[in-house]
């Protein structure tokens, strides 16, 4: 069997895990988790408005102790969602954008199994399209945390502390996943220019 053709199967299952992290950590809860203050009642985000979870029927008053405090927690999910800041559309971009280059890549990979002739020339392009994913990705991520390291403590207000949290993670991960498959894509396809095979 050709090494080409090892690095391509172990490339296609490591786009598989990445696309599975990316939907995981860009689907789930656990991108902020705010603490509120008095209370041990959190309010979790994540990057989209269903992904926001706040405590039910709780408001400001019982909480925070502030009479002249009527929003509902549960409303802040809404008015955060309306309200985003450019900076956390880039990043859902970002890994919106990251999650389709992988499905492409995914794709191609599959593709180029079935493909006889200019194999070689196809599988450039995994390594490629790896390493954008890796860079909208670290993109992402890098925006968000700075965001929220500065964040820490001032904002939102009324809250005890805001911390990053699982939903984060998981998008490292994915793009370290990235990372090594534009390894795997770049060695796939130079095995199978020199025809590598044992």
């Amino acid at each position: 069997m050709c090494v080409s053709r090892i690095a391509q199967i172990l490339y296609g299952v490591a786009t598989f895990v990445a696309i599975s992290l990316i939907l995981t950590s860009a689907l789930t809860p656990g991108w902020k988790k705010i603490q509120v203050p008095g209370s041990t009642k959190e309010i979790n985000t994540g990057l989209f408005k269903f992904a926001c979870s706040a405590p039910e029927n709780s408001t400001m008053d019982e909480t925070t102790n502030d009479t002249d405090k009527d929003e509902d927690l549960s409303k802040y999910c809404e008015n955060w969602w309306k309200n985003q800041p450019t900076w956390e559309k880039v990043v859902i971009g970002c890994m919106l954008a990251a999650l389709g280059i992988h499905l492409l890549a995914l794709i191609l990979n599959i593709v180029t199994c079935c493909c006889v002739c200019g194999r070689e020339y196809l599988l450039r392009l995994l390594g490629v399209l790896s390493f954008m994913a890796f860079i909208l990705l670290v993109t992402s991520l890098t925006i968000f945390g700075i965001r929220n390291k500065d964040d820490l403590g001032g904002s939102p207000k009324n809250f005890d502390k805001n911390e990053i949290s699982y939903s984060f993670y998981l998008g490292v991960a994915a793009a370290l996943l990235s990372l090594i498959n534009a390894i795997l894509g770049a060695s796939s396809a130079s095995c199978a220019k020199l025809g590598c095979c044992f």
